[in-house]
């Protein structure tokens, strides 16, 4: 799944001030393209006007996750049967990178 977040200006019903106000909005794995788009309106509608009106957005940000995950997300300590090595673990000191 793929989220987007956004801020954006808005006025509350009875307020006279404008609030900062999260938005958020989720598309399938398969819909990137659509995500992109729609994150690029949104770049487009923050670039176009004043950062003080109403409808300004100050904030976009996209992230995903990933529902085939083998592992838990960040960094974690590797599970018991993980076995890997370092492939140049032989290589002659002279050829290494200093």
């Amino acid at each position: 799944m793929f989220v987007i977040y956004w801020t954006a200006l808005v006025r509350t019903p009875g307020q006279t001030d404008l609030v900062k106000t999260p938005f958020r909005k989720e598309f399938d794995l398969t819909c990137m393209s659509e995500l992109l788009a729609f994150a690029e309106q949104l770049r487009v509608q923050q670039r176009s006007g004043p950062p003080d009106e109403e409808g300004a957005v100050s904030h976009i940000n996209y992230c995903s996750e990933n529902p085939s995950s083998i592992g838990q997300a960040g960094a974690a300590d590797p599970l018991p049967n993980y076995d890997w090595q370092k492939r140049r673990k032989h290589m002659p000191s002279y050829k290494r990178r200093r």
